[in-house]
């Protein structure tokens, strides 16, 4: 998800807009920050927590 945000990102501003490669990747960089963050937040409560949960609670059945 990231690399297609970053290169729509890149050719829409090099590309269409005009701005400098210089200019442009800055802009992709901050894009990309600004896309990782949440991701990484939406990743961590989707997947990574009910795992844990879910982790927890089958070893204290297999335990018991």
């Amino acid at each position: 998800m990231i690399y297609i945000v970053g290169i729509r990102v890149f050719s829409k501003t090099h590309h269409d807009d005009g701005i400098s490669f210089s200019g442009s990747a800055m802009v992709t960089l901050i894009t990309c920050l600004a896309v990782v963050v949440p991701a990484a937040e939406v990743f961590y409560r989707a997947i990574e927590v009910p795992s844990k949960v879910f982790a927890h609670k089958f070893y204290d059945f297999i335990t018991s």
